[in-house]
């Protein structure tokens, strides 16, 4: 069962060192390298994986160890080859991003959305289930 609480990016600080990798639900073990920034595409926000180059359906909030600004993002962004139509909304998204990504527990399953024309961190409650061997 899944749960959803929004988290709405506030403030103006936007360094972190939180930072969301790809999350997927359908093989939780599986643990990513791919780092994930929120873009526009056919006019929703979506996820989109710096290393894999896809968009991702979730993340996970992990530690970076390492401060991170919007202009590193974005650049790390632009290093990928995707095309950006404006500079300052990408630059606004990500800061919104940064900024709701600071709400966040490492460890946390999220998803992005847009409310009220910010970048919005909508919380997955998921839980990771393994399989129980039977005692003997």
């Amino acid at each position: 069962m899944i749960y959803i609480t929004r988290f709405t990016a506030l403030g103006n600080d936007q360094m972190t060192k939180k930072f969301l990798v790809a999350f997927d639900p359908e093989t939780p073990q599986t643990k990513s390298s791919d780092f994930v920034v929120p873009v526009v595409e056919s006019g929703r926000v979506v996820l989109f994986g710096l290393k894999s180059k896809r968009v991702q359906p979730m993340g996970l909030v992990v530690f970076t160890g390492k401060e991170l600004s919007p202009n590193d993002v974005f650049a790390r962004l632009v290093d990928t080859g995707r095309p950006v139509e404006s500079f300052a909304a990408a630059l606004k998204d990500i800061s919104e991003y940064l900024t709701a990504l600071k709400e966040q527990r490492v460890g946390d399953v999220v998803a992005v959305d847009r409310q009220n024309g910010a970048v919005t961190l909508l919380k997955v409650e998921f839980r990771f289930t393994s399989k129980r061997t039977p005692l003997p």
